[in-house]
């Protein structure tokens, strides 16, 4: 019976194959047993497989993507009946070219409401993709997701320091994603081969830090049973990441200094010197100047760790970022939930993020991001998926005037047209020549009075 009613639907479909020979778009027919049951011209010119080599035969042999094994759009459209829409994958022809296309499955059903078949429809988008990275930078470098003028110098700074030995000292708020920048550098030096590891200052006491890091010997206090390697040694050869930095004690950052300038250490307990090669990686919130003025922070360790610095700017000040961080988030939890797909977010919930200014930055927007797609139950994020904190969230966004605050100063004609320029400057990336054209003026005029206001970009951006 099946194949009767997959018959009446391919006969439907040859009364338009002219039609469907003449579009962009590559379709297939596959039915519930995973064969082709019909292909159009333009599939096969893409595919490189003629009609008579695809009939009958199984869909992952002809199109295989790369999310034929684990992650088969086709079978999650088949078993569960919800629709692919534009899902981005990598195809494999028969000439072994490999082109990036947008895919979408919709099903076929008989006159009873039974699923029988689906339809894989694919737009080869490759030159598109290129012209795009060509046009609009580079939207991602390793793990790090950001289209921004800060992101964008991170990524320089990246290509510029991994492949040398120097101390980078990574500084910005918590949730920015220091980490993944320290992880990076690590991939992309010499040293990638060997152990990248990662040590947070601030969850051990003194006395456990000193173990955690240098290691000790059996005895040398109580509760150590054997002899132990600390996280130096076993970073040798490769990167030490040594989050939080600031909140080290006095006492070991002395010792930490010793094994930056002589690249030795001694285990807890131990006179032995023990020498090890390890590139140290650091990354802190805090102000370490103002932390070396109050004589909390040694300034000849700062300076030891600080020969190359990258600063993190918190997601407020680089809100264009958003809108792609919210597409990766969404495409990772697609990624990993089975039954579940969520195309995009809804514009008025794009507009609540954007307004909001995420004191938890990138981390807190994934949690968000997570939140909303467990919550929704459909393709988009609408704003009641959204957390209700921040559908009550009144704070205004950045840390600008309000307008009661701009009409009670004593000129608020000045002080309104200070804040609209900051604000334009600020969703424009501070690129000049945008920000001039929105605010209908020349780029002059612009640069005039952000010196005469003496508007200062924020810390990242020249």
């Amino acid at each position: 019976m099946q194949d009767i009613q997959v018959h009446n639907w391919l006969q439907r479909i040859a009364n338009l194959e002219s039609l469907l020979d003449a579009t962009d778009t590559g379709i297939m027919i596959i039915d519930l047993d995973r064969k082709v049951r019909f292909i159009n011209d333009r599939a096969h010119k893409l595919l490189g497989y003629n009609v008579d080599e695809v009939y009958g035969e199984r869909c992952n042999l002809i199109a295989q993507t790369s999310d034929c094994e684990n992650n088969c759009p086709l079978t999650r459209t088949l078993t569960t009946g919800k629709e692919v829409r534009n899902e981005e994958m990598i195809y494999t022809s028969k000439d072994n070219r490999r082109f990036q296309a947008q895919t979408s499955i919709v099903t076929l059903y008989d006159e009873d409401g039974n699923i029988i078949a689906g339809a894989e429809l694919f737009r080869d988008i490759t030159e598109i993709k290129m012209l795009e990275e060509q046009v609009q930078g580079r939207y991602s470098f390793a793990s790090i997701i950001g289209k921004s003028h800060q992101m964008q110098e991170i990524y320089r700074l990246i290509e510029e320091v991994a492949p040398t030995d120097a101390s980078v000292l990574i500084q910005g708020e918590s949730g920015t994603g220091k980490e993944l920048i320290a992880e990076a550098i690590h991939g992309y030096s010499h040293r990638k081969e060997k152990e990248f590891v990662k040590v947070n200052s601030s969850a051990f006491p003194e006395g456990l830090l000193e173990s955690e890091l240098f290691g000790h010997v059996k005895g040398s206090f109580t509760g150590a049973y054997q002899d132990k390697k600390g996280k130096f040694e076993i970073a040798d050869g490769g990167t030490l990441f040594l989050d939080e930095i600031g909140e080290m004690s006095p006492l070991l950052q002395v010792k930490l200094l010793r094994v930056l300038q002589d690249g030795e250490l001694q285990r807890v307990g131990e006179n032995k010197v023990r020498n090890v090669n390890v590139r140290v990686i650091t990354a802190t919130n805090k102000d370490l100047k103002k932390a070396i003025a109050d004589k909390e922070f040694r300034e000849d360790l700062f300076y030891r760790l600080n020969v190359v610095p990258i600063y993190v700017p918190p997601l407020r000040e680089r809100r264009v970022d958003i809108p792609l961080l919210v597409n990766h988030f969404i495409k990772k939890f697609n990624r990993t939930t089975k039954d579940k797909y969520i195309e995009r977010l809804a514009p008025p919930s794009l507009d609540i993020l954007m307004k909001y200014n995420f004191p938890g930055n990138v981390r807190e927007l994934e949690n968000i991001v997570e939140y909303a797609y467990i919550r929704c139950n459909c393709p988009v994020i609408e704003p009641a998926h959204l957390p209700t904190e921040l559908l009550e969230d009144d704070s205004p966004a950045d840390n600008g005037d309000t307008i009661d605050h701009i009409v009670r100063s004593e000129k608020p004609i000045d002080v309104m047209e200070r804040v609209i320029i900051e604000r334009v400057l600020m969703e424009e990336n501070w690129a000049y020549r945008n920000a001039a054209r929105r605010l209908g003026m020349s780029r002059t005029t612009l640069w005039r009075k952000v010196k005469d206001m003496n508007i200062n970009p924020p810390p990242g951006i020249k």
